[in-house]
C-alpha cells in the first residue's frame, strides 16, 4: 500500500511470519517514508554501508589491515634481532 501524509510519500508492506513456513504468525505492518521532492536521495553511507552485510566488510578490511601491521612488525623485530645474534 502507498499513501501520503504532510506532502510526503509513504510506502507500507505487511510483514509477518505464517505458520506453514515454520515461523511465528504475526500481524505487523512496516512503512517506509521516500524522500520528499527535493530532498537529498540515498547517501554513499546508507547505500554501502548501512546495507545487510555492510559493516562486515569494513571489519574485514580493519582485521586484514590489522594482521599486516602486526606481521609485518614482528618480521622487522626478527630481522633486527637476527642481525644483533651475528
Amino acid at each position: 500500500m502507498t499513501y501520503e501524509w504532510q506532502g510526503r510519500q509513504f510506502v507500507v508492506i505487511a510483514a509477518g511470519g505464517h505458520g506453514q513456513l515454520g515461523t511465528a504468525p504475526g500481524d505487523s505492518f512496516v512503512a517506509f517514508a521516500l524522500p520528499k521532492a527535493g530532498e537529498a536521495g540515498p547517501t554513499y553511507w546508507s547505500r554501502h554501508v548501512e546495507r545487510p552485510g555492510g559493516r562486515m566488510w569494513i571489519n574485514f578490511g580493519l582485521i586484514f589491515a590489522g594482521t599486516l601491521v602486526v606481521v609485518g612488525g614482528l618480521w622487522w623485530l626478527i630481522k633486527r634481532l637476527w642481525r644483533r645474534r651475528k
